[in-house]
């Protein structure tokens, strides 16, 4: 599994090149995803969320792993602010034991669903993880990409964070503000789609 991670990064490295966000103009919202026990679930807008933070998270992947305390954070400092954080699992490549024990390791304060037939990695374009898309009440993309900037490279930390890119998106969707920047170039594993 591990091989298999690095031979994607590196292909993703070469070849990335980042859609544009809503593109396929898909809503995610009522797309079927699977919670550990394998029931399906649907995520819905839900009443007092002005807007939803889907994190695509990879349990063996160490950026992820790097990010918890991050969004954990994030998640406890914006929930009465009407801001949800919904993990997304893609693919079938963690097992549900995997994503439990990560989920124990790395305390994630947030729930985490799968998406089996990546249904909802191709309606919103994700391709790495950890990537977010900040998705507003009627299902359009308001942020998509990394976190912050603390990643130059996988597995390559700058010394200090400069731009806290989704606390800036979210900041300006609880504030009734625009969000300035709506894409950046998220940096992780590649997610593989079949």
């Amino acid at each position: 599994m591990i091989s298999f991670v690095r031979i994607s990064v590196v292909l993703l490295l070469l070849f990335a090149i980042p859609l544009p966000v809503n593109s396929s103009g898909c809503n995610p919202f009522g797309i079927n995803l699977h919670d550990l026990q394998g029931k399906t679930v649907s995520i819905k807008p839900g009443s007092g969320h002005q807007a939803t933070a889907f994190v695509f998270l990879m349990a063996d992947c160490p950026a992820c792993q790097t990010y918890s305390l991050t969004l954990n954070n994030l998640d406890k400092k914006y929930k009465a602010a009407g801001i949800r954080f919904i993990g997304v699992v893609p693919g079938n490549y963690s097992t549900p034991a995997e994503i439990a024990e990560f989920m124990h390791t790395y305390k994630i304060s947030f729930p985490v669903f799968t998406d089996p037939t990546n249904a909802l990695v191709k309606c919103l374009h994700a391709t790495i993880v950890p990537e977010v898309f900040l998705v507003g009440s009627e299902g359009q993309t308001l942020y998509s990409g990394r976190i912050d900037d603390w990643m130059a490279a996988l597995g390559k930390k700058k010394p200090a964070i400069h731009t806290h890119d989704l606390q800036d998106a979210i900041a300006a969707v609880v504030n009734h503000q625009p969000v300035k920047v709506k894409h950046t170039k998220a940096i992780g594993c590649f997610i593989e789609i079949d």
